[in-house]
């Protein structure tokens, strides 16, 4: 099975409420978690970070995010937690790209696995290696 790791900004496609750009991909995705094609790592900063967005970018009540954290921790995922490896691969990256610690975390667990990480952040992960932008996610 294919691994790839996905970050808050393809999570927040399948909870905002809204009509998203590229959301047709973020289907795609579930989909074949769905029929076991494909396996999602992330990191647990998802949490926070899903919760922020909701709230404050997407103005969700506290219930519907509530909603959304109960149906999101049904998608069958691997969560890894903090780990001195991980900041470490994230430090490196954050230099060499200039992005926030938060884009270099996911990253840096990709390289980490050794696979892909899918974003819909290109203004921030397009400019890491090794990333799959959503809006080129094959349909």
């Amino acid at each position: 099975m294919q691994k790839i790791v996905i970050d808050t900004s393809v999570i927040i496609k399948w909870f905002s409420g809204k009509k998203e750009r590229h959301l047709d991909q973020a289907d795609l995705v579930l989909q074949k978690v769905a029929k076991e094609e494909l396996g999602l790592l992330t990191l647990d900063l998802v949490y926070y970070e899903l919760i922020n967005a909701l709230f404050w970018g997407k103005k969700l009540s506290a219930s519907k995010i509530a909603e959304a954290l109960t149906v999101f921790s049904q998608i069958p995922m691997s969560v890894f937690a903090y780990e001195e490896a991980l900041l470490k691969i994230g430090a490196k990256l954050m230099k060499k790209s200039e992005v926030s610690f938060y884009d270099a975390a996911f990253a840096a667990l990709a390289q980490k696995e050794k696979c892909p990480l899918l974003s819909a952040d290109e203004k921030h992960h397009g400019k890491l290696k090794n990333v799959l932008l959503l809006k080129d996610y094959k349909i």
